[in-house]
């Protein structure tokens, strides 16, 4: 992609360069390794999985609304459905193969974190007349099966949520809802305002004397700027130069 072969776009050998050191480095795409770990849910540490909201009542109460509603039609790889916004369905994190059928309805596809009322999740089973797709339908309609796509005349009478009053619409919601509400308030990505790092970033700066030792992991922080003395507290200190 570097050799005109996209849109004929060239890369500089200084753009190369540039490429070539940041692969080399390790360095995470947000420009600051106080994003990592921060920002996730169902993310992992230590080989495990945290932050997967399995104990919250909204999540619980809409995996049964999952297993009751849509589990009998989701019921092959390519359909198989997330039952909380942690699940990977046994797809897996470190060596995912792109060719598997599961990721066509993976959490990050179904869930929409940003506006939790937009995910496919919810779309999908819900008649178009209540701005769904209705592309779902509800089990038992008759003239319809699990194979077969509806057709359009079809997707209102047969839809499995007629309107976003439906309990089982709501507690979906709510359970999607309460991700969002839990990536505000908990674990901020680090493109959001009220981003803090994560608390063992904040005492390997401390350790090394770029912030001081009364600095709290909860106080806001340039993450950008720290770590920018951190490298320049590793520059040769025998002569003054400038990075380029």
């Amino acid at each position: 992609m570097l050799d005109g072969a996209h849109y004929d776009v060239k890369a500089t050998p200084q753009q190369k360069k540039l490429l070539r050191l940041w692969i080399d480095s390790g360095a995470a795409y947000p420009g600051t390794y106080a994003a990592l770990g921060c920002g996730m849910i169902g993310n992992y540490a230590e080989n495990n999985q945290i932050n997967t909201g399995l104990n919250w009542p909204a999540t619980q109460a809409a995996s049964a609304v999952i297993r009751e509603r849509c589990v009998a039609c989701h019921d092959k790889p390519s359909r198989l459905l997330p039952q909380s916004l942690a699940d990977e369905r046994g797809v897996s994190f470190w060596q995912p193969s792109l060719d598997d059928p599961r990721l066509l309805t993976s959490r990050h596809v179904v869930f929409n974190l940003s506006r939790p009322e937009k995910s496919l999740m919810l779309l999908a089973p819900l008649a178009p007349s209540a701005g769904g797709w209705g592309l779902c339908q509800a089990k038992g309609s008759e003239g319809t099966t699990k194979e077969a796509p509806l057709q359009s005349k079809d997707r209102e009478s047969c839809a499995v949520f007629t309107d976003t009053t439906d309990p089982g619409y709501q507690k979906i919601l709510a359970m999607i809802v309460a991700g969002k509400e839990f990536l505000e308030r908990d674990s901020t990505r680090f493109d959001m305002t009220e981003f803090r790092p994560r608390a063992d970033w904040v005492r390997e700066m401390k350790r090394y004397g770029i912030l001081p030792a009364t600095c709290e992991p909860n106080e806001r922080l340039d993450v950008y700027a720290v770590e920018q003395s951190y490298w320049k507290s590793l520059w040769y200190p025998g002569r003054e130069f400038q990075a380029r």
